[in-house]
């Protein structure tokens, strides 16, 4: 299979996946009074215990503003979700509270996925196998340095 290929598969997977639990979990995240989640919080507990930032967010989705990432993090420091790292200036923690959010939307998410109906083993396999071809793929080329986004997932 070819990388443009790899990437439509890998995409289309993703979007189909994501209509079963994307509802859910945003869904979650305005009962927890946390409209503008996403894109900063699971990354936020995935990166721990590093502390998360704009510009280190912006190596992972590069075509997101810096702004807008500030302005996100900034809000959720307010409302408790985050702590600033005194010493580093516009970087952040998760605090308990938003820890446990993000483990709450991770829940929801995993809720409506125990409802999918399993696959055939073979399309089980071809999908592993897929799966396998793209991390893969992603270790091995060259771009970006440190395959940043792939160590971190």
């Amino acid at each position: 299979m070819n990388t443009v290929a790899l990437w439509s598969t890998a995409l289309e997977a993703i979007q189909a996946l994501g209509k079963h639990y994307g509802p859910a979990m945003d869904q979650t995240a305005v009962e927890l009074k946390l409209p503008e989640w996403y894109g900063w919080l699971l990354p936020a507990l995935a990166f721990e215990p590093e502390s998360i930032s704009a510009t280190r967010f912006r190596v992972r989705t590069p075509y997101t503003s810096a702004r807008l990432y500030n302005e996100r993090l900034e809000m959720a420091a307010k409302q408790g979700f985050l702590t600033p790292v005194a010493e580093a200036g516009n970087e952040y923690r998760l605090k308990e509270l938003g820890r446990q959010a993000a483990e709450r939307i991770i829940r929801a998410a995993y809720a409506k996925m125990t409802a999918l109906q399993p696959m055939p083993s073979t399309d089980l396999e071809r999908l592993a196998s897929l799966l396998h071809q793209l991390v893969m793929s992603c270790l091995t080329t060259p771009e970006p340095p440190r395959k940043w986004c792939i160590i971190h997932s």
